[in-house]
């Protein structure tokens, strides 16, 4: 069962460290510009804080639509194919 609302920064930072090299991928799917995945790989070094910037972006140029179900999709998505990432951030635990 997925989570409701809006997944929390904290969730965010540990999902960014999970998505590693897929997170241009990710952030696509996500609707994030193209201009705007070009700026956050060139201001932050680290894989992981260049996945965490992008997420926050897409949290915050979202707002609400930023939900667990959005994210899920686009990691499930095949160009991604995290399956395994949406059930462990976007799904409540049993």
């Amino acid at each position: 069962m997925l989570k409701e609302g809006v997944a929390k920064d904290e969730l965010l930072e540990a999902l960014a460290n999970d998505i590693s090299d897929k997170w241009t991928n990710l952030g696509r799917r996500l609707n994030i510009e193209q201009s705007k995945l070009q700026a956050i790989s060139k201001d932050f070094d680290s894989v992981h804080e260049r996945a965490f910037q992008m997420l926050k972006h897409w949290k915050q140029k979202r707002g609400s639509g930023a939900s667990y179900k959005s994210l899920s999709t686009a990691l499930k998505h095949n160009l991604v194919e995290r399956k395994d990432l949406a059930e462990k951030y976007c799904f409540k635990r049993q």
